[in-house]
């Protein structure tokens, strides 16, 4: 599965990551879309800028 990974100031990669294996009385679910809040952004832009 495909994982955005922050590593660290400017640094956010893309990266193949093993599928989770789904512990006992759990579930995995498969996520079509995602979205990102305005902390996120925040954090990234600050991160980027500093």
């Amino acid at each position: 599965m495909k994982a955005a990974i922050f590593y660290g100031r400017g640094d956010i990669r893309i990266e193949e990551r093993p599928m989770p294996k789904c512990p006992k009385g759990g579930l995995i679910m498969k996520v079509c879309y995602v979205t990102t809040c305005g902390t996120d952004v925040k954090k990234i832009q600050t991160s980027l800028c500093n």
